[in-house]
């Protein structure tokens, strides 16, 4: 996907996240997400396996791209020093949205196992299970929605002696975690 593309490409495997920017590379999943929704059986089980995939990566990348930032900033001092407070910032929302994903198999795998007996008592237990897997797939959108919002949408150009630069995001938070 090249920079400044306005329309996500859906990403299939992690690889396809290593060229956007960071900001995309959420921008994508986030697609991806609304593309292919979870639902109860084998494609939610695959789907929602591909989400943790796709988030994993993501955070890894953010951590090792922030760590190569700083050496950067380290070695040219001129660079924006502020790359990597985006990129860690933006990586604990991420990690939020992958643990919701994962709890989110839980009732998704109940939900999807062949020859459930059709009791009120499953029923209801049914319904419990829909509302932990659609409150664990709105808590995982509402982080990667966050995750989006502490990235600049625009790759950030080194600044001139006389331009101030940016303050990462971090109102509301306390050592970098949100309270």
């Amino acid at each position: 996907m090249p920079h400044g593309n306005p329309e996500p490409s859906i990403p299939y495997e992690p690889h396809d996240l290593d060229e956007p920017t960071a900001h995309e590379a959420v921008v994508a999943v986030i697609e991806g997400a609304r593309t292919y929704p979870v639902t109860p059986g084998p494609t939610g089980l695959f789907t929602t396996a591909r989400h943790i995939s796709l988030i994993s990566h993501l955070v890894n990348r953010f951590s090792d791209d922030a760590l190569h930032h700083a050496r950067q900033t380290c070695d040219y001092p001129a660079l924006p020093q502020h790359t990597s407070a985006f990129l860690t910032t933006a990586a604990i929302p991420l990690a939020t949205a992958l643990v919701h994903d994962a709890r989110a198999t839980v009732p998704l795998a109940a939900l999807s196992a062949p020859g459930q007996a059709l009791t009120m008592t499953a029923a209801l237990d049914r319904i419990e299970l829909r509302n932990a897997l659609r409150t664990h797939l709105a808590a995982a959108h509402r982080s990667l929605t966050e995750a989006r919002a502490d990235l600049p949408s625009e790759p950030t150009a080194p600044s001139s002696p006389a331009d101030p630069a940016p303050v990462p995001p971090t109102a509301g938070t306390t050592n970098g975690v949100r309270r």
